[in-house]
């Protein structure tokens, strides 16, 4: 894509494909290469002089052309281009697209992201356009089938992502003295290739992800591990004064990075919540013969490792911003962190005035030439959120642009590289199954158009629905119709969540149930039929359901992904429930077999945990169901 400048002196000026960057809240720069050199085509917001409404300066490699205009000028007149919209470069395609559009009559004209109409919508303000959005992959739960990437990959990136973060864990294909922690269903090395592969195809760069302080338990886990622990109750740091430890960690590195190869541009080595650190005899011991603070003991660690995958693999290092948050300054930079590191600053909430003070941003200003941000389009919303509550993460990124906004009203001069989308299917290793990718996937669908777009309207929802292949989108509405990867999956998860919210509703609330099919009933066989008359159909229509039900889902559930996900899913979401309705229906045959009931006091069954679940004899069971069906 070509466009040009028009009215400089004398001539036009052929702009290739550049970027943007603002300068002030009063101006933004749109750099471009033109004849070899690189150029900046300041725009000023503000009204200008109509008399000189160009100048250039230049130098010998810098080309700055200046434009300015009154504000009943137009400044489409200047640059040669449509007056509505169109001016410079979106980055789509690899292409920047800009644009500028008066914001109201009498007002100045703004700048504002604008790819071509059909793309994505324009909003009247300035608006903080990450160049990078990088969408996470938590592999340490319901990892996908490897067949299902490439359609995934493709997804992603006509969504709007640049690229990946890849968090293998124990999936990743070890060998030699790791492969023993490695999960029995890990990736070979042929489906990693693959995998790795598609990225390229499709052109999403991949940035894996290797913990290396905290957030080990994977690792910690085991037996033979339990003496590279910081604190040996809990298998989540490894203990950074331990040799032995650091060349474990190293010996991940060398595995992960040596199969990702060359392509790779940055490695993540986490380092984040790390929760115990100088508290074990070695470390203790290290600090006292070394004089050395306790947060001097992270630093060192991060710094060597940093130094290693620099020095080893050429890489540039990525690392979680929470605890370098929380390091003095002065230490940060006795290790040379702000040369070694780049830090990536996570914030999931739905306003991060309280969590990312303007402080931090100034400090990490002072200290880091490059820094990154993090939002989240699932798996912060509870670590047993098995939906999707899109509104939340929809608030977590225009706050992200909020943040982005303020920082260039305040004139902190932030290299900012991107967001990373993060996408958690476990809150740890430990932890249960959040919401499944499928779940997340129209989240992160919006999520990327609102960034890509620098706002949230409803042109925003029209061009979600587009990329998800809806008939509509809307944040508080199920979708019912879709094409995106792994929609059946959505769809099941939609309809479990309907029916548990009306079990809630529609049985669990009732009076009758309350009063007469509640536990002390159940345990003690103990109640009115005629009360139980309306409960117990509905009981036995669930239990129908559920049976069908997951006969489905879990068809789509192995499809999509690898052994165990549909049966640790259910374990969690979906037998507790079955297991009850069961129990109420056992519970519904056997006071339809009784005839009589003893007198008060009886002897009572307490601290039952099986409901008295004793299967009834063939006689007693149609006897049940006479008396049931005679009741309706």
């Amino acid at each position: 894509m070509i466009a040009s400048v028009a009215g400089v002196r004398g001539g036009i000026i052929p702009c290739h494909s550049g970027y943007v960057k603002f300068l002030t809240t009063e101006s933004f720069c749109l750099f471009f290469s033109y004849s070899g050199a690189h150029c900046c085509l300041i725009v000023n917001i503000h009204a200008g002089n109509e008399n000189n409404p160009l100048e250039i300066e230049s130098d010998t490699n810098l080309h700055i052309v200046k434009l300015s205009w009154t504000d009943a000028e137009d400044p489409a007149d200047y640059v040669g281009l449509p007056k509505d919209r169109h001016f410079g470069w979106h980055e789509s395609n690899e292409r920047f697209y800009y644009g500028i559009e008066r914001r109201a009559a009498g007002r100045p004209w703004m700048p504002f992201t604008k790819p071509p109409p059909d793309q994505l919508p324009s909003f009247d303000k300035i608006s903080f356009v990450p160049k990078q959005l990088i969408v996470h992959l938590d592999l340490k739960g319901a990892p996908p089938r490897v067949n299902q990437f490439r359609d995934l990959f493709e997804f992603f990136k006509k969504a709007g992502a640049t690229g990946l973060l890849i968090e293998w864990e124990d999936m990743f294909p070890f060998e030699g003295d790791l492969e023993p922690l490695k999960n029995r269903n890990a990736y070979t090395k042929a489906e990693v290739e693959s995998i790795l592969g598609w990225a390229r195809e499709v052109g999403l760069q991949v940035i894996p992800l290797v913990q290396v302080l905290g957030h080990l338990e994977w690792v910690l886990k085991h037996a033979e591990m339990v003496e590279l622990r910081e604190n040996v109750i809990f298998p989540q740091a490894v203990c950074v004064s331990n040799p032995n430890a650091t060349r474990l960690v190293r010996l991940i590195i060398d595995q992960v990075l040596a199969l990702h190869g060359d392509d790779v541009e940055y490695v993540h080595i986490g380092a984040d919540e790390v929760y115990q650190y100088g508290e074990c005899a070695r470390c203790l011991e290290n600090l006292y013969n070394r004089q050395l603070e306790r947060q001097d003991l992270i630093l060192e660690h991060i710094a060597n490792l940093s130094i290693y995958i620099r020095n080893e693999f050429n890489k540039r290092v990525l690392v979680w911003h929470d605890m370098l948050n929380v390091m003095e300054e002065k230490s940060l930079e006795k290790w040379s962190l702000g040369d070694l590191v780049e830090p990536v600053v996570w914030a999931y909430a739905e306003n991060l005035e309280e969590y990312l003070p303007l402080e931090l941003w100034k400090r990490f200003e002072r200290i880091f030439k490059h820094v990154w941000g993090a939002s989240a389009f699932k798996g912060a919303d509870g670590p047993s959120r098995y939906y999707s509550n899109v509104n939340h993460y929809l608030m977590n990124h225009l706050s992200w642009q909020k943040q982005m906004n303020t920082l260039v009203k305040e004139k902190v001069k932030l290299n900012f590289r991107g967001i990373i989308l993060t996408g958690w299917q476990r809150y740890d290793h430990f932890a249960i199954l959040c919401e499944l990718l499928p779940v997340g996937i129209p989240t992160l669908a919006v999520s990327l158009a609102t960034l890509r777009a620098g706002g949230y309207d409803s042109r925003v929802d029209e061009l979600t629905a587009r990329v998800l292949g809806c008939d509509s989108f809307r944040v508080d509405t199920t979708l019912l119709s879709c094409t995106f990867p792994g929609f059946g999956i959505y769809s099941s998860v939609e309809q479990l969540k309907a029916v548990l919210a009306d079990l809630d509703e529609s049985l669990y609330s009732k009076h009758e149930f309350q009063g007469w099919m509640n536990e002390f009933s159940i345990r003690n066989n103990y109640s009115s039929a005629q009360k139980l008359v309306e409960l117990c159909p509905q009981v036995r229509w669930r239990v129908i359901w559920f049976r069908g039900f997951a006969a489905s889902f879990k068809t789509q559930l192995n499809e999509m992904f690898i052994p165990n996900t549909a049966a640790e899913f259910f374990a969690v979401y979906v037998e507790p429930t079955v297991a009850h309705l069961q129990k109420l229906a056992n519970f519904c045959k056997r006071i339809f077999a009784m005839s009589s009931f003893p007198r008060r006091p009886f002897p009572l069954q307490r601290h039952s945990t099986t409901g008295n679940t004793t299967e009834l004899s063939q006689e007693g069971e149609d006897h049940a169901n006479m008396m049931l069906l005679r009741s309706q």
